[in-house]
């Protein structure tokens, strides 16, 4: 699929924006690092404004207000991902993220809300990161949904990463050795995105040279012979 929504989107809904310590102001901070260029539109019933952004009560008045949202970033609990997700497939949102954790990784209950992600998104075609993951830093696109502190340390450079582990994506991130980036993807659970789609993304993107890649598990193993030639 092409990426481009989710991994190098021109505007971005943050879902749960708020000025206090948390994902919702964290996301927020990192895109103003990143230097992000694109619109950005807070979404939080309880504010009029976050960050001098103005914010609007719901995914629905962002549409109305005539703008339109390549991505939702989803900074809230588990419980709110699948009916924030069905009111993204509303207004024609075509990717989305979640950070929250608590689905296929804890149990019964979990492995069935995420399975229900999985259906929703596929019948809407919305590219959906996660859950259960830190998001994206895409350095030479100077975007991303990424909920951990971005380094201000860190340059741009030619080696992108995907890992399954949101911490082995942050300890890369903050290892401070000099390596230039052009992105970094916490892949998380999976429920539609995976681990080979990030991949063959990051072939074709001529910003990127080097890939490293850190799974514990292909989902579709049956890929992998094309990706590597």
């Amino acid at each position: 699929p092409d990426l481009q929504p989710l991994v190098a989107p021109k505007s971005i809904a943050l879902v749960g924006a708020s000025e206090n310590p948390g994902p919702g102001l964290q996301v927020l901070e990192n895109l103003r690092q990143l230097g992000y260029e694109g619109r950005i539109y807070p979404v939080n019933p309880r504010y009029q404004e976050v960050l001098g952004l103005p914010c609007y009560p719901s995914l629905a008045a962002v549409r109305e207000a005539g703008h339109s949202v390549d991505i939702a970033a989803i900074l809230l609990n588990r419980n709110l991902v699948l009916p924030i997700l069905e009111e993204a497939a509303g207004i024609g949102v075509r990717a989305a993220w979640a950070f929250a954790n608590g689905f296929a990784e804890a149990g019964e209950e979990g492995r069935v809300l995420q399975q229900q992600i999985t259906d929703l998104c596929r019948r809407h075609e919305i590219l959906f990161c996660g859950p259960n993951c830190v998001g994206i830093l895409n350095f030479n696109g100077k975007a991303g949904t990424y909920s951990a502190p971005a380094p201000k340390e860190i340059v741009p450079g030619d080696i992108g990463v995907v890992a399954q582990s949101g911490y082995v994506c942050i300890q890369v991130a903050n290892a401070n050795r000099g390596l230039g980036f052009s992105m970094i993807l916490s892949a998380g659970n999976e429920a539609v995105v995976d681990a080979t789609d990030y991949i063959a993304y990051m072939l074709e993107d001529p910003g990127t040279r080097v890939i490293m890649a850190f799974i514990e598990q292909f989902r579709r193993p049956e890929r992998l012979p094309a990706l590597a030639r």
